[in-house]
């Protein structure tokens, strides 16, 4: 077989890989365990007033409360706010809802962003029937760690892996939908 072909089908071979064998992560900490992500990010022609500005309308297009942000310094360029979005699990019996929470830190300079994702919260939202609606109840705002433990500390008895793996692929679906949605507002 010559190199050239060797090489289409090594790329046949890529393309045709489905998304989700390619595998997400988090990166975790090393000495705390914590899952963090974090970016620089240029911009050209980015004047950090103008990419401050773009930081702060993404945070108001979440439609969430005034409570989203926690700092905001146009001086200094640094804008951080608090996350919240709901996400759904298939359990083989139901669809169970969470509720995902982290933080955002966006430093702004001239030309460039640094974006970072800490302080990753899972809350499991339990459904009661209360005069004949469901009301939605927190139950269990747990940080992410515990619920998506290395395979190695999972208890299987205490959840199966299929309902983890996919508990798992809808927080990094959740998590890089909105950093997707971020970096196309800074532009």
């Amino acid at each position: 077989m010559s190199i050239l072909t060797r090489v289409k089908l090594f790329w046949l071979i890529f393309f045709l890989l489905p998304v989700n064998l390619i595998a997400q992560f988090l990166p975790r900490d090393i000495t705390s365990g914590k899952f963090y992500y974090s970016e620089e990010v240029l911009v050209k022609d980015g004047p950090q007033q103008d990419l401050y500005h773009r930081a702060k309308s993404w945070f108001a297009s979440l439609g969430q409360n005034k409570k989203t942000l926690r700092q905001d310094d146009s001086v200094n360029g640094m804008v951080i706010g608090d996350i919240r979005s709901i996400i759904s699990v298939f359990d083989g019996h139901q669809n169970q809802k969470f509720k995902l929470g982290y933080t955002v830190h966006v430093q702004l300079t001239d030309d460039r962003y640094w974006l970072s994702l800490t302080d990753f919260q899972l809350q499991n939202l339990s459904l009661l029937k209360e005069s004949g609606s469901a009301k939605e109840t927190p139950i269990n705002n747990q940080p992410l760690e515990a619920w998506l433990k290395p395979q190695s500390q999972v208890n299987l008895k205490d959840k199966e892996p299929i309902y983890m793996k996919g508990l798992e692929n809808a927080v990094y679906k959740s998590i890089f939908t909105q950093l997707k949605d971020l970096k196309a507002h800074m532009l």
